[in-house]
Formats: structure tokens, C-alpha cells, sequence
């Protein structure tokens, strides 16, 4: 019988015990926690390596594939720095696959985001190929469309290139451009993606003549031909009557009337104004356009503050002169231009690089700068001393209309718009971090003393709270939100995102006030893109983190080494001893006991 109540009072005091569920606190040492990262250019065929690596790691840590400040290390794996490198925790490792020696290898391609259906688009691969003595093949395509390509022979010792390929739009929209490169044929091929916005726009030009002008008249014609321009003139003939197309502003002084425009262009720049220049420099600081000046004879006038009070130089000539373009200003080696009479600064202006130059005397004559640009600000204003050159416009000798519409293309396009948004140019994996830039162009050319004017509330409230974000599918009303933060100077947020997990071609549209402007971008299964370069940066990366990389061959290594770098610390840690499960196996066996004595004795 006493038998029987020592089972039964054990059994109650399990039961009371798991009633009261006492707490117990104790100091233990955990498993470090460490943060498992993958960043790959092509996601193929990398799961085993990211399993493995988790696998390895298991052992001796707590793995989350996700990244997070609290951990005690990082460990990347992949061959190319992560999206978000500002929440990865140190120290830093990086586990990188078996880099094959590539005959070829793209570094980068440079692209503009978006471009007119009109233009052709540039395209710059960066390459790096150690091979010589054979032939690099470099090919652009669109889809199954060959769209441009490159045959050079690799004769110099030099392992990095540029190759410049071109691209003509045929249709407007989201455009994903391939880019292959091989030495002889070989199958070591590398490739690369980029994606343009291929769009039906045109660029805002204001032509204005404060007295008819022959220079600035054919300068006009001939970008009014070009379909790239839509042009806005305004020619005063004698005082209060001027001729007009469109709607163009009367003066220079409200520098709202100018802001649409991405570029002025000014005959007889002499007869402006003091009131119109500084029009104008405001125009250039805050608007970031460009001016261009077509002098017809040397005058002095208010122009010369805004090009810093610069002397002149004028010349003429019996014959007519060719003019030759500056490398890298206007494409080809010959602008086509011809004049007689000229003038170009004695003395360059700070910043001043030349366009365009025409020789004196002999083929071994000095090269006197024709046409030549300054910065001002954001902006840029051009200035033309060919006084004569509208005089040889004959096609089969001259390039005056192409000339101008090239340089009046290269000035529109650099203007920036309303609203610059920038974010990756290659097409994305499912589920990448994509990091996105918006910068507010009036906000962020604004000075301080422009901004003074206003309240700080309401410079505050445009900058903060105008700007919103959506990520859009172009096939549905669908959207989500991104969040935007400033970055640090007035005008610029900065973001990131996840790509959607569904392949397909989505856009970034960003509004301020009433203006809206989108980017897109592209998931696909597979992106093929540029990182050959990103490895070298992994690689610094995880040195400067206190860390190192290696190839998959030496996993092992990187657990040692996180142990040797990780200090083990303890924390207190709270459990419940009778809320573990085993205890209803005592408890069971001690009133089946009791129950078992009991009817041996007789009793219910």
C-alpha cells in the first residue's frame, strides 16, 4: 500500500510540476551563427556548390542564407560581388567556383539605358584576351539577329581592349542585346547582356536669333531635318517683330520657360543681353542644358562673361580650309567642313576642350581649335568660330549637316532629364537584389542659394515627399512599391528591391510632382553578364573584410578559419525542463503501476 501512494504522489508531482512549468536560466555557449550569401553572374548549376558549402558550414555553425548585420561572419559564394554589400557582417569570406582558363573574357559593356528609335546605339565591350597572333571575333545580336560585328587581329602584347559595336533600334520597347566574343573560333565564348529602352523621342531644341543670321540659319535647317529634333525658333528681324514656329520664349530671363529644352541655339550671340546671360547661366546651372554660340563675325559683347572674358583670334584664308574633328568628339577623321574665315581664344578657358580644329598654313601647320566646348555648371555651352563655314554646303564636299546634327545630338543627349534613374543594365535572376539611384534634376542642381529662397519646409516637403516608386509588369495594372531614402545631398534616393520571381520584362517608374519617368529591366532564367572583373573585386573585398577567397577545392579551410576568427561567447539562455515530451513516459508508467497494484490487490 505504500507502495502504491509513493507512485501515485510521483505521478501528481509530474502532473503539478508540468502545471507550474518552472523556468530554469543558464549560461551556454551556442553554435555561431554565420550568414550564407550567393552571388553568381549565371545562376546555372550552382546549386550543388551553395549546398555543399551549407553542408560543410553545418558543422560547426548556425547557416541562414540570407544576409544580416548580427552575424558573426559572411561567407559569399559565387563568383561576383553581392547587390548589397552594405549588410554583410565581417569578417568576410568568399568560396568562389573553379575559374577555367578563358581564352577571352568580357570585363564590361557600357550602354547607354535608354536611347531614340531614331539614333544609333553605342555599345563598348571591355575585353581582356592574352592570346596573340589570332583573330578576336566580337558579335552583337538581337534574339537570332546578327545586329552588328567585330573582327580584329590580336597583333599588340596588350591583354585589355575595347571594342566599339553598334546597334540601329527597329522597333520601339525593352530591347535585351547579346554580345559574344571568341579568339579563332574556339568554344571558349564569352558572353554578356545588356538591356536598352529603345524610345520614340525627341530632343528639345530652342533656336533663337537675336538678328538673322546666315550661320545660325542653316544650323537650324539642318537639324529641322533631322527627325531626332523638335525644333522651336525665334528670329527678331527689326525691333518688337520676330518670326516664330512653335511657342518659344520671348527672353532669356525666366528660366521656367527654358527648362524643357536640352539645348539653345544662339546666332549673333553679341547682341544678348546682360539680363539674357544671366538667363542663360542659370539655364546652365540648374537646368544642366547646353548653349550653343554661332559667331558670324567677332564682337564683343555680354556673352564674353559666361566664356570668362577670353580674347579672340581671327584669321582668313585665300583658299578654303578642311576642318578635323578632335578623337573622340565627332566620329571619323574628317568633320567635312570647310572655311575661310575663323576665329578661336587666344587663351583656353578653364575646363575648354576642343570639338573641332582647322590647320593653318602647310599639313604641318598648328591646329587652331574651330569649335570647342566648356563646362558651366551641370551644363555646357559650345561655341563655333567657323564664321563661314554655312558658305560650303555642298554635300559631295562639305559635312555641315551632319556635322551639326551630330554635335547638337551629343549636346541634347547629355542634358539630363527631369527625373535620372539608375539601376542594373543586364538582365537579373529571379529574386536578385537590385539596388536603384534616383536623382531629382531641379532639386539636385539647385544651390544654396537658390534653395535659401524657400522655406525649409518647403524644400524639405519637395525633396521628401514628391518622390515614389512602383515596379510595374507591362502586361498587367499590377505594381510594388519601393521604398526611397536620401542619399545623403539634396535630390538623390537611393533604394533596392527583389526581383520578381516570375521571368518577364517589368519597369521602374518613378514620379515627382507631375512628372513621371520609367526604366525597365528584365528577369530571365539565366543572365549572362560581365563579371569576369567582379571576381578580382571579391576577391579585395574579402581581404579588405578581414577574410579570404577560395575556390570550392579548399571549403574546409573556411571553417577553420571562421573558428579561429569567431571568439565563442556565452549567453544566458532560458528553457523549460517539463515541457519536453519524454515526461509523459514516467508518468504514464507510474499510474500504470499503481493502477496495476491495485487491481493485484483487488481494488477498483
Amino acid at each position: 500500500m505504500m507502495i502504491e501512494r509513493v507512485l501515485r504522489l510521483a505521478a501528481l508531482l509530474i502532473g503539478l510540476m508540468a502545471f507550474v512549468d518552472p523556468a530554469i536560466t543558464s549560461d551556454r555557449v551556442g553554435m555561431p551563427e554565420i550568414a550564407l550569401v550567393s552571388s553568381f553572374s549565371d545562376a546555372r548549376n550552382h546549386d550543388e556548390l551553395i549546398t555543399r558549402t551549407e553542408r560543410v558550414l553545418a558543422k560547426h555553425f548556425v547557416v541562414l542564407r540570407a544576409p544580416f548585420a548580427r552575424a558573426a561572419a559572411t561567407v559569399v559564394v559565387g563568383d561576383r560581388l553581392p547587390s548589397r554589400t552594405g549588410q554583410l557582417a565581417l569578417p568576410l569570406f568568399a568560396v568562389m567556383p573553379v575559374q577555367t582558363d578563358a581564352i577571352v573574357r568580357i570585363e564590361a559593356v557600357r550602354a547607354p539605358r535608354t536611347s531614340s528609335i531614331e539614333s544609333r546605339v553605342p555599345i563598348v565591350v571591355v575585353l581582356h584576351t592574352p592570346a596573340r597572333g589570332r583573330v578576336l571575333t566580337v558579335t552583337l545580336r538581337q534574339g537570332a539577329l546578327v545586329a552588328d560585328r567585330v573582327v580584329e587581329s590580336l597583333t599588340t602584347t596588350g591583354s585589355s581592349r575595347e571594342v566599339m559595336l553598334s546597334y540601329i533600334p527597329t522597333a520601339v520597347g525593352t530591347t535585351v542585346l547579346s554580345i559574344a566574343a571568341d579568339v579563332d573560333d574556339t568554344l571558349h565564348t564569352a558572353t554578356a547582356s545588356v538591356v536598352v529602352d529603345i524610345r520614340d523621342t525627341r530632343w528639345n531644341v530652342l533656336a533663337f536669333d537675336a538678328r538673322p543670321s546666315w550661320t545660325s540659319t542653316f544650323v537650324r535647317r539642318a537639324i529641322e531635318r533631322d527627325r531626332r529634333f523638335a525644333v522651336q525658333s525665334r528670329v527678331v528681324t527689326s525691333s518688337n517683330i520676330s518670326t516664330d514656329v512653335g511657342r518659344p520664349p520671348r527672353a532669356f530671363d525666366d528660366i521656367s520657360a527654358l527648362l524643357p529644352y536640352e539645348a539653345i541655339v544662339i546666332g549673333a550671340p553679341e547682341l544678348l543681353s546682360a539680363r539674357d546671360i544671366y538667363g542663360l547661366e542659370r539655364y546652365l546651372r540648374q537646368r544642366g542644358g547646353s548653349v550653343v554660340l554661332l559667331f558670324d563675325h567677332r564682337a564683343p559683347g555680354a556673352y564674353s562673361t559666361l566664356l570668362g572674358n577670353i580674347e579672340w583670334s581671327k584669321s582668313s584664308s585665300a583658299t578654303s580650309l578642311p576642318v578635323i574633328s578632335s578623337r573622340g568628339t565627332v566620329h571619323g577623321d574628317t568633320v567635312g567642313l570647310r572655311v575661310t574665315e575663323f576665329m578661336s581664344p587666344i587663351r583656353w578657358p578653364g575646363g575648354a576642350r576642343p570639338i573641332a580644329h582647322v590647320r593653318t598654313g602647310t599639313d604641318s601647320g598648328a591646329l587652331r581649335a574651330l569649335v570647342w566646348q566648356m563646362p558651366v555648371g551641370a551644363g555646357r555651352i559650345i561655341v563655333s568660330g567657323a564664321l563661314d563655314a554655312w558658305r560650303f554646303r555642298d554635300p559631295s564636299v562639305s559635312g555641315f549637316d551632319r556635322f551639326w546634327q551630330s554635335v547638337l545630338a551629343d549636346a541634347a543627349d547629355v542634358s539630363p532629364s527631369a527625373i535620372e534613374i539608375r539601376t542594373v543594365t543586364r538582365p537579373t535572376i529571379p529574386n536578385e537584389w537590385i539596388d536603384l539611384s534616383v536623382t531629382l534634376r531641379e532639386a539636385a542642381l539647385s544651390d544654396a542659394a537658390s534653395l535659401s529662397r524657400f522655406t525649409p519646409t518647403l524644400a524639405f516637403g519637395f525633396v521628401q515627399a514628391s518622390v515614389s516608386a512602383n515596379i510595374n509588369l507591362r502586361v498587367s495594372s499590377s505594381r510594388v512599391a519601393v521604398r526611397l531614402w536620401p542619399d545623403g545631398s539634396i535630390g538623390r534616393f537611393r533604394g533596392s528591391f527583389r526581383a520578381p520571381s516570375a521571368v518577364g520584362h517589368y519597369y521602374i517608374a518613378v514620379a515627382a510632382g507631375d512628372i513621371v519617368d520609367s526604366v525597365p529591366f528584365v528577369v530571365a532564367s539565366a543572365s549572362a553578364t560581365a563579371s569576369s572583373a567582379q571576381r578580382e573585386l571579391l576577391q579585395s573585398m574579402a581581404i579588405a573584410g578581414g577574410g579570404f577567397a577560395v575556390d570550392v577545392s579548399q571549403l574546409d579551410s573556411v571553417s577553420s578559419a571562421i573558428l579561429r576568427a569567431v571568439v565563442p561567447s556565452t549567453r544566458a539562455e532560458t528553457w523549460h525542463p517539463m515541457r519536453s515530451a519524454w515526461w509523459l513516459v514516467p508518468f504514464a508508467l507510474l499510474l500504470s503501476a499503481e493502477w496495476w497494484l491495485r487491481r493485484r490487490r483487488g481494488l477498483a
